[in-house]
């Protein structure tokens, strides 16, 4: 795969995603329709979070303990939520720009939790898979919510209802 096409991958990751977070209703941003899974304000920071930790540190090599406060509930709006994940995208983009494509085929590296690879391999398999998942779990929780989300929001962030499936 072409270093360019999986940035590629990522980037089409972010309107619908974004448009996702933007139907959450406030009065339920603290919350969780799901239970025992993290509020959707959680939700949101986990993912502009792990986003920009995976992004930088499979091309860096480099792996910072994460911060203490991570399990702590999460205040920020969700406008600052959706900038977060705006600024983790950009985190993505600028990083692979740095990497050479043959780097991104044949470099090694592991994670903390001991996942190798190349960095091709974990970026698709760890970063990617872990970004898919949990914008189904978004999407899910806004199901529960009575929120009309549809494929058309899921896979292109278009208006809930715009595409008849």
């Amino acid at each position: 795969m072409k270093k360019e096409d999986f940035v590629s991958l990522m980037n089409a990751l972010e309107k619908p995603t974004l448009k996702l977070a933007s139907l959450i209703p406030d009065d339920r941003l603290y919350t969780s329709p799901i239970p025992n899974t993290m509020s959707l304000s959680g939700l949101l920071a986990h993912l502009a979070d792990s986003m920009e930790y995976l992004g930088r540190n499979l091309v860096s090599g480099e792996w910072p303990m994460h911060s203490e406060d991570r399990d702590k509930p999460v205040s920020a709006s969700k406008s600052e939520l959706m900038e977060k994940i705006r600024q983790a995208h950009q985190v993505v983009r600028d990083s692979y720009e740095l990497l050479s494509q043959a780097d991104f085929e044949t470099k090694l590296a592991e994670t903390p939790w001991g996942a190798k690879g190349t960095i091709e391999m974990l970026s698709i398999g760890v970063l990617y898979g872990h970004q898919i998942h949990h914008k189904m779990q978004l999407f899910m929780a806004l199901k529960v919510l009575g929120i009309p989300v549809d494929t058309g929001t899921l896979y292109m962030g278009l208006d809930p209802g715009v595409m008849k499936t």
